[in-house]
């Protein structure tokens, strides 16, 4: 079976937190992490995210010319079981193409760039990976 190449990027503290008791974000990295990791942005065809950073942190998953010369913005893609991304969160608007992927009907008003793809959920009721990766591979 086909399926992308996954690479998992995470900063977390000494005691293993990657945000704060109430669930904000936390500042964890240096300047040279964050070069680092929008070089791997500018490297790869896409970021993947869930909802729930979408909501918490509204990041615009794009790639900095501050850090890489030449910035390519990959696809963003936000892993939305209901379709709770809002339409005016900074991940889905025009600076790149946005994949939601979510398990049911999506009555959202969002930008020509982006495309919401129905998924099965697994047994937990959640986005089912390994189809959710099935898809990636033939979307372009």
């Amino acid at each position: 079976m086909n399926r992308p190449y996954v690479i998992i990027n995470c900063a977390m503290s000494a005691d293993g937190k990657i945000a704060s008791a109430a669930g904000k974000q936390l500042r964890i990295s240096n300047q040279e992490d964050m070069k680092r990791v929008y070089e791997l942005r500018n490297k790869f065809d896409a970021v993947l995210v869930g909802v729930n950073t979408i909501q918490a942190d509204d990041p615009k998953l794009t790639v900095k010319a501050d850090y890489v010369q030449n910035p390519k913005n990959p696809t963003r893609v936000i892993l939305d079981t209901h379709c709770g991304t809002n339409p005016d969160a900074l991940a889905v608007d025009e600076n790149a193409k946005t994949l939601i992927i979510t398990n049911g009907e999506c009555d959202k008003d969002y930008k020509d760039t982006v495309e919401v793809i129905q998924c099965e959920v697994d047994y937990e009721g959640l986005i089912d990976l390994d189809q959710m990766l099935e898809i990636l591979t033939i979307v372009e």
